[in-house]
């Protein structure tokens, strides 16, 4: 009824289910870690801008247009 040729068959079925599975669980795992790491990563890299790039707009204090501090107010310009 249970000869030995079938019980390492059996026993190799086993462990290639129980690896399988393992395998499979550890790709599930890597998978989440790579979706949550560009995210966590380019958060802080997501800004279009490097830190020369940023400035400061001047609020006009006539038609209340904001503009570049190192020129004139467009809007009260063309009036």
């Amino acid at each position: 009824m249970f000869s030995i040729p079938k019980l390492l068959v059996f026993f190799l079925i086993i462990l290639l289910v129980w690896y399988g599975f393992k395998f499979i669980e550890r790709q599930n795992h890597l998978s989440k870690d790579r979706k949550k790491k560009p995210k966590r990563e380019s958060a802080g890299d997501s800004s279009k801008f490097q830190k020369d790039e940023v400035e400061d707009l001047v609020k006009c204090p006539k038609c209340g247009n904001y503009f570049s501090s190192g020129s004139s107010c467009t809007i009260c310009m063309s009036e």
